[in-house]
């Protein structure tokens, strides 16, 4: 009932950007080559995609939505996330990938030059692979996503994060879609 009440202010607004200086974010593309073998898992699916697809068009009976999402879904996943298991989904079993490690290096250089890093995703499979593959360099993590009890998250969020010694948080979309003040991280 208080919703009503209450105003969210954006560091735009003219009145809040009088007080509040927010700086644009530095916005850079990587560009990282495929391994050769996750190129290939991912070229593999796809192709299995278009001929499921036209076979499905051969027979000229309406595709559920559902099941074309799922198909299509499977194809991303090959791409983002193959280690995830999925319906009709081939599972990758090559270990991490190159965009994978990309974001590890990214953000363990950043740690080590005395940064704080949010890394988001939306499946906490992924989460899960980042986290092994950054503490494996030495570097603390904290987890931020449903599968940790919310008490527990905020807690770590608090403790290990914004005071203590963990220098990446691993947050999903799903729970960091609330908004969070991180200004401890860059």
């Amino acid at each position: 009932w208080v919703s009503r009440f209450v105003k969210r202010r954006v560091h735009r607004e003219p009145e809040v950007e009088a007080c509040v200086k927010i700086e644009d974010p530095i916005i850079e593309t990587v560009t990282e080559e495929w391994d050769e073998e996750h190129l290939a898992h991912y070229i593999k699916v796809a192709d299995e995609f278009v001929q499921w697809y036209e076979n499905h068009r051969k027979d000229k009976k309406a595709t559920p939505l559902q099941l074309l999402l799922a198909r299509i879904g499977a194809v991303e996943g090959a791409c983002n996330i193959p280690q995830r298991n999925g319906v009709n989904q081939r599972i990758w079993t090559g270990g991490v990938t190159s965009k994978q490690r990309a974001v590890v290096r990214e953000a363990v250089g950043m740690v080590r030059n005395g940064h704080k890093v949010v890394c988001f995703a939306h499946s906490p499979r992924m989460l899960d692979i980042l986290q092994k593959s950054i503490e494996e360099q030495g570097v603390e993590t904290v987890m931020f996503n449903g599968e940790v009890p919310s008490k527990r998250r905020h807690d770590d969020l608090d403790l290990r994060f914004r005071e203590g010694s963990a220098g990446v948080l691993l947050a999903s979309y799903g729970c960091a879609q609330a908004g969070l003040d991180l200004y401890q991280a860059d």
